[in-house]
Order: C-alpha cells, then structure tokens, then sequence
C-alpha cells in the first residue's frame, strides 16, 4: 500500500489562521447582534417614553412632570449613543481583523 502524505499549498491556512478567523468572526457576530439588540431596545424604552409624555399632556400634568419625562428621554438618548459609538467601535476592530486575516490567507 501506498502512503499518502498530505502536501500543504502555499495559501492553505494553518491552524493557527483558522483559529484566529473563527475568534474574530464570533467576536464580529457578537457585537453586530449586540448593537442591533441595543437598537432595539432604544425604540421600546423610547417608545414607552413619548407614551408617556402623550399620556401626561393629554391628562393635564404638571408641565415640570413632562418637562422631567423629557429630560429622561435626553439622558437615556446620551446613553444609548454612547453604547452604539462602543458597540461600532468594537464591530469596525472586528472588521479590520478579519479583513487581516483574508489577506494574509
């Protein structure tokens, strides 16, 4: 019987280069789903807000009560777009890792 022994091509990846494309492929997933959710959540919490400064005007509330509604929904905007700069960020590093890699394979 004959052996056969397995010849590497020069652009075959090793090992190595499938492990490192397999972590930053999971680490560019991870951040897209996880600023695609945080979107998500920033329309039901803004949603639940705007219903509740509608509620308020229509009840005749206390201008100083919606005027504070307002203020939460500022702050909570600021939030959420820090979160989503950090998230882009981390998405982008994920990109730029992977297309490393690609040219090198």
């Amino acid at each position: 019987m004959a052996k056969t022994t397995h010849t590497k091509k020069a652009n075959e990846p090793n090992e190595l280069d499938k492990l490192q494309f397999d972590y930053a492929w999971k680490w560019f997933c991870f951040h897209a789903d996880q600023r695609i959710k945080m979107f998500n959540y920033m329309l039901i919490v803004f949603g639940i807000i705007v219903a509740g400064i509608v509620n308020a005007s229509r009840n005749g509330t206390h201008a100083s009560a919606i005027a504070f509604l307002c203020i939460v929904a500022g702050v909570m905007s600021l939030i959420f777009i820090l979160l989503d700069r950090r998230n882009r960020d981390l998405v982008w590093l994920g990109e730029d890792v992977l297309m490393d890699l690609e040219r090198r394979t």
